[in-house]
């Protein structure tokens, strides 16, 4: 049953206080005892981690890039006042909300699901006009998104380095193949995805599946070779947050002649 009232914020150890906040997602995807990663714990996956990550990095906006007949935003307890943006396939957002409106399932009365297609030409602009701003936090989440080729994926990393406000997160996960033949080893993924993200402003970290199954404890094993799990904190500044850097200098520049005008 989705949530009839927003949940109360949960506060924050104290330890996140000397951590970088991608240093702080990673300590909540190895100790926290519910998993983002962990496929096979789909249920209670987003309930725990986006949760906390939201809590921890003060954001409102959560941009869900998955494939569109993902349940979980409707069955989680979103903080208060916050906006889910849901890019996904469009055709397939239709048949899954329609499916999910006739069980009675919606999105808590103090929260906004706002749904972005996949295919607008245009994302950073289609994200704009449905209310997302470049000058606030924002978590950014990918998973089961359609992502077939390397080009595809730079086009998802330049988009979100764009419209993101510095000091964001982006976490999920990629399909391993993206990376090549050439690397087939975890060492030479990892500095691939180092590489990769670095090129688009992005301090990332890489978990396996099997790191986070021995810190929570676990027995399963997992194979860390189909999928490259990770989180990335934005150390650019969003294109708006350069806009208003420049309106601001502008300002500045426009008073310094008045003045001058005005002595003569």
């Amino acid at each position: 049953m989705a949530p009839t009232r927003c949940s109360r914020r949960l506060s924050v150890p104290l330890l996140f206080a000397s951590k970088s906040r991608s240093s702080q997602i990673l300590f909540l995807l190895i100790h926290i005892p519910v998993a983002f990663f962990l496929l096979l714990l789909a249920m209670r996956i987003w309930r725990i981690s986006v949760y906390l990550l939201c809590a921890t990095i003060g954001g409102r906006q959560n941009i869900l890039m998955i494939n569109g007949m993902d349940t979980r935003p409707y069955r989680l307890s979103w903080p208060c006042s916050c906006i889910i943006f849901d890019i996904s396939p469009q055709s397939v957002f239709n048949v899954a909300s329609k499916k999910l409106k006739g069980t009675g399932a919606k999105i808590g009365r103090n929260c906004n699901l706002v749904h972005v297609p996949l295919e607008s030409i245009d994302l950073q602009a289609a994200l704009y006009k449905k209310g997302f701003s470049g000058n606030m936090p924002s978590l950014w989440a990918i998973q089961g998104l359609p992502i077939s080729t390397l080009t595809s994926l730079k086009g998802i990393l330049s988009l979100v380095s764009s419209s993101t406000k510095k000091g964001s997160i982006l976490m999920g996960e990629l399909p391993a193949f993206l990376t090549g033949t050439e690397f087939e080893t975890k060492e030479k993924r990892h500095q691939w995805t180092d590489k990769l993200f670095m090129s688009h402003g992005f301090r990332v970290n890489v978990v396996g599946y099997n790191e986070i199954a021995k810190n929570m404890h676990l027995d399963e094993s997992f194979d860390d070779t189909k999928n490259i799990v990770f989180s990335a904190e934005q150390l650019r500044f969003s294109d708006a947050e350069m806009e208003s850097w420049r309106a601001h200098l502008e300002r500045i520049e426009e008073e310094g002649d008045e003045e001058g005008f005005e002595e003569l």
